[in-house]
């Protein structure tokens, strides 16, 4: 048979041809006949994307030999067909054909087919079409997975995406092709590295794909949203709770279309004494995020704040009242004090949390009593009192009986009692008595005794006192230190007993009388 062999003629668009020519060394004319092919990529990413760069075709005859082996660039953008004239040495013949297309030199695409061709077909315009099934890395891939997932991203950030591969066991797959598309790339394109950049405005959201030429494709949504432009307290700042307790704090970020603002990263801070739950909290799609704080065991402010970068912080000014009452306190003590006087200042009782604060909301009725049982001893004034704003004052104590290391109790329904801490009550000469009262000597250098009692405000006697002693009139009546009184000459003298500035008098009458007369001389 006579060797064949193919010379390039002219096809569509792209085309590479073959004009095939009778070895002369050979028997008979050859039947020449028009081959054309178009190949088809059946891929489920666009070509263009695959950086696709050559194209190899082998054309086999029914005997097996080779009649075209063609190498040609490759243009995804561009209709290729390839065209030759072949000469058979039958008026038909089946030719086995064999079509790759590669990229850098790796397989990605092929195919073989047969086609049977006849002599009466040359110069007509049949083309014959070769659909080329992906044959590149990532065959074995049966899932794709997309990280992150479910994104949130503000206006102008940028997000740069990966992907898993995993074939039908759940094992990774490493090597495979992928193609990544937005699914409204004039809002958010993203690149061949796969980074996604946000658009400048719009509250839009997009689906991301990762998709591989076989059909296997993973997505995830993302979502746009501006920075946020302001931070308001929603709940905690100026609120109110007990000392110790739990108090809700909640913010929410707004942009500055005045709306929420999700996955923005808010951080909690507590001031001195009081504590936080969370940190850090990433607000909802309202754009709030709350935590809880915990109050100190002070009563008063607690500055909380709640901070976002790139904004003044906003203040979550919670307050801390008292709890309910736990507890007695003597807040002003008793201080010694006199028979004849009411304690001063006036002795305040007040109830206490747990913590130790003033039970401001408490009202209940405080009693006061001794504590312990001194001898004679009452407690006068008013002894029964309800608190105003956690606080009894007690104004009109007193106590008439002399003592020393008296103390208080405080009492009241519920509440822990308290002990005062001690004090004395003392006496005052608030009055002196000089007994007798009048008293008639009727002799010169006649005595009498004189006493002298001291007593306090209510008429307890004070004993040992040091009484001075004088007569207002020592020609009449004299008087030594203990009181003792001498007639001196007829008249009346006052004597007076003194002591720290309080004195009374005895009025001493000297008032001689005839006892016998003598007359001299004796008659």
């Amino acid at each position: 048979m006579p060797a064949r062999r193919c010379v390039a003629i002219a096809a569509t668009l792209l085309a590479v041809l073959g004009a095939c020519e009778t070895d002369p060394s050979g028997p008979g004319a050859p039947q020449l006949v028009h081959l054309q092919i178009r190949p088809e990529l059946q891929s489920a990413v666009a070509p263009t994307l695959l950086n696709l760069d050559q194209f190899h075709v082998t054309v086999r005859g029914a005997s097996g030999d080779l009649l075209v082996d063609t190498t040609i660039g490759y243009d995804a953008d561009t209709t290729t067909t390839l065209g030759w004239v072949l000469g058979l040495d039958a008026p038909s013949e089946p030719l086995a054909v064999r079509a790759e297309v590669m990229s850098l030199g790796r397989l990605m695409f092929q195919a073989e087919s047969t086609f049977v061709v006849d002599v009466a077909a040359v110069g007509t315009s049949e083309i014959h079409t070769v659909s080329l099934a992906y044959a590149g890395p990532g065959l074995d891939v049966a899932q794709l997975e997309i990280q992150p997932a479910d994104s949130v991203l503000t206006w102008d950030d940028t997000l740069r995406y990966r992907a898993t591969a995993t074939d039908t066991a759940g094992a990774e797959v490493t090597d495979f092709v992928i193609v990544w598309e937005s699914s409204d790339p004039t809002v958010a394109p993203i690149d061949d590295e796969a980074l996604l950049t946000a658009p400048t405005s719009g509250r839009d959201t997009v689906r991301v794909f990762a998709r591989i030429p076989t059909g296997v494709t993973g997505s995830t949504p993302v979502r746009f949203l501006p920075p946020p432009a302001s931070l308001i307290a929603l709940r905690g700042d100026e609120d109110t709770a007990a000392v110790g307790q739990l108090i809700p704090l909640e913010v929410q970020a707004l942009g500055s279309d005045g709306l929420g603002v999700e996955g923005v990263a808010i951080s909690f801070q507590a001031p001195s004494g009081a504590t936080v739950t969370d940190a850090v909290v990433i607000t909802d799609t309202f754009g709030t995020a709350g935590t809880t704080g915990t109050l100190g065991t002070t009563a008063g402010a607690y500055p909380f704040e709640a901070n976002v970068a790139g904004l003044a912080p906003t203040a979550l000014r919670a307050v801390a009242v008292a709890g309910p009452g736990a507890a007695l306190a003597f807040t002003v003590q008793p201080t010694t004090t006199t028979t004849a006087s009411v304690i001063s200042p006036a002795v305040d009782v007040t109830i206490h949390d747990a913590f130790g604060n003033i039970a401001t909301g408490t009202s209940a009725t405080i009693a006061l009593s001794f504590s312990g049982s001194p001898s004679g001893a009452d407690l006068l004034g008013t002894t029964s009192i309800a608190a105003v704003e956690g606080t009894a004052s007690f104004a009109d104590l007193r106590i008439e009986q002399p003592g020393f290391g008296y103390r208080l109790a405080a009492d009241a329904d519920g509440l822990t009692a308290a002990v005062s801490d001690p004090f004395d009550v003392t006496q005052n000469v608030e009055a002196v008595t000089v007994t007798p009262d009048a008293v008639t000597l009727d002799a010169l250098g006649n005595t009498t005794q004189l006493t002298a009692t001291a007593t306090d405000g209510v008429g307890n006697p004070i004993p040992n006192q040091p009484f001075v002693w004088a007569s207002l009139a020592p020609t009449i009546a004299t008087v030594n230190a203990n009181g003792l009184v001498t007639a001196a000459a007829n008249g009346t003298a006052g004597i007076v007993a003194s002591v720290n500035g309080t004195a009374d008098t005895a009025q001493v009458t000297v008032a001689q009388a005839i006892d016998h007369v003598t007359v001299t001389p004796p008659t």
